[in-house]
């Protein structure tokens, strides 16, 4: 009986074993092996609960049109160990256009895990976007998203983000964080909602908005920044800042955060370096309103 190949449809005499032009494994006409009944040894996983969610989908409609033999476990992909190469190519053309990944690798000590029970696709899409925008890795896990705990509250403050919470947590002046019950139970010396007074807040400001145009993937800035916006008080300038000039500053902070989120922010212009991204220039924009009040 001739075989054909599951790719191409190239048909070959019944002792050829793969496909010339394709190397995958020929099959019978109309036959489909299915890769979980295969025995462990001939079979290939792919863990692909580490992909953000748009790229599981895209490897899955590849795989479709590719017409190679396979099948998910969960967020696993099987194939036959005949068919490794053909997708070993396929999975590294998806990366190579939309990775490198920040993945957490399995076994990190102090990780935290959120569950997705509730959540939509399409808030979950944009949460991994964000997170892969901040640099934040993670993984995903029997449904859940795992994070390092020292990036938790920067993913607090994207989880808000992204499901139109207000953020539940706030940063104080040692970089404690801590939640708002928490906060309304301390003594309040008068500075409402800030543990820092106006010269700190603002020397703090202009501090992460050069650390984030410098490296704008720097995690521990985020998580900075985002304590500190919390802080913002629009109906109180500091002391020394004119209210026009507190607008203005303002303005900058949130396009600062949009651009962290993945929401927007200023676009590069003619002027400015080839390659510049929005979060560079929304830090360098903020820096220097900041720059005449430290």
């Amino acid at each position: 009986m001739n075989l054909v190949c599951p790719v191409c449809g190239s048909e070959y005499l019944g002792w050829v074993a793969r496909c010339s032009s394709c190397g995958v494994a020929l099959v019978a006409p109309g036959e489909a092996p299915d890769p979980l009944a295969l025995p462990e040894e001939e079979q290939v996983v792919y863990e692909l609960g580490t992909w953000p969610l748009d790229q599981q989908a895209e490897a899955a409609a590849a795989l479709a049109d590719s017409g190679i033999p396979h099948a998910f476990d969960g967020s696993d992909l099987v194939v036959h160990l005949d068919n490794e190469e053909a997708v070993d190519a396929l999975l590294d053309a998806i990366e190579a256009e939309h990775g490198p990944f920040d993945v957490l690798e399995p076994g990190e000590p102090g990780e935290i895990a959120y569950e997705f029970d509730g959540w939509s696709d399409e808030h979950r899409q944009e949460l991994e976007a964000r997170l892969q925008a901040g640099g934040v890795p993670y993984r995903i896990e029997e449904g859940a998203l795992v994070i390092d705990a020292a990036d938790e509250a920067a993913v607090d403050f994207l989880v808000a983000e992204v499901r139109g919470d207000e953020p539940a947590l706030q940063r104080l002046a040692d970089g404690e964080v801590v939640t708002d019950e928490e906060l309304a139970g301390q003594d309040d010396d008068g500075d409402e909602g800030s543990g820092l007074d106006d010269g700190e807040l603002v020397s703090a400001l202009f501090d992460v908005a050069a650390r984030l145009e410098r490296r704008p993937d720097d995690s521990d800035a985020l998580v900075e920044f985002a304590g500190l916006n919390g802080e913002l008080d629009p109906e109180r300038p500091p002391f020394g800042i004119e209210p026009l000039g507190w607008e203005k500053v303002l303005a900058a902070a949130d396009d600062l955060a949009d651009a962290l989120t993945g929401e927007g922010g200023p676009e590069p212009s003619d002027e400015d370096e080839p390659g510049v991204g929005s979060v560079v220039l929304a830090a360098r924009n903020l820096r220097n309103l900041l720059r005449a009040y430290v």
